[in-house]
């Protein structure tokens, strides 16, 4: 039984022991390897590219058949979106500005604070005198409380 060197010896040892000409073969393959890689990759990206531009161009393609079948021209729908280009539907909750919020207690009082300027934005006794505060003071804001929330629970015994 004839021992190779790559049986004996790890791989890189095998090739050093082999000489330069096995490691200039080696430094070849690990090259051909990163192109062969370089180029699959390549190929996966321009395969992307190209399956998308065709996805796009078949469903105009389909988009624009149905229209003709429906009696409707491009030139219609281009109208359409013009006019009510600009219009969404808005939320109460979108026209809101969110201030986020601090809230302490000192001798029996709630506070409340910009959490980005420190602002006193109000003060009660307890949550809803303290809400109460905050609606006569203020209008169309959201409230984020981001420190002290355990202070305005239902119960705060709880």
């Amino acid at each position: 039984m004839v021992l190779r060197p790559t049986q004996v010896l790890g791989w890189t040892e095998a090739v050093g022991a082999l000489g330069p000409a096995a490691r200039t073969l080696h430094a070849n393959r690990l090259n051909n390897n990163m192109d062969d890689a370089t180029l699959t990759i390549l190929v996966l990206v321009l395969g992307v590219a190209i399956g998308w531009r065709l996805h796009a161009a078949f469903t105009r393609f389909t988009m624009l058949s149905i229209m003709k079948d429906m009696g409707i021209t491009e030139q219609q729908i281009r109208a359409q979106m013009k006019k009510y280009e600009g219009e969404t539907e808005k939320t109460p909750e979108d026209e809101l500005t969110a201030i986020e919020v601090t809230l302490e207690q000192h001798q029996g009082q709630i506070y409340a604070f910009r959490k980005d300027t420190d602002a006193f934005l109000g003060q009660g006794r307890d949550r809803d005198s303290l809400v109460d505060d905050l609606k006569s003071k203020m209008n169309n804001v959201r409230l984020i409380i981001v420190e002290g929330n355990d202070l305005i629970k239902v119960n705060p015994n709880e």
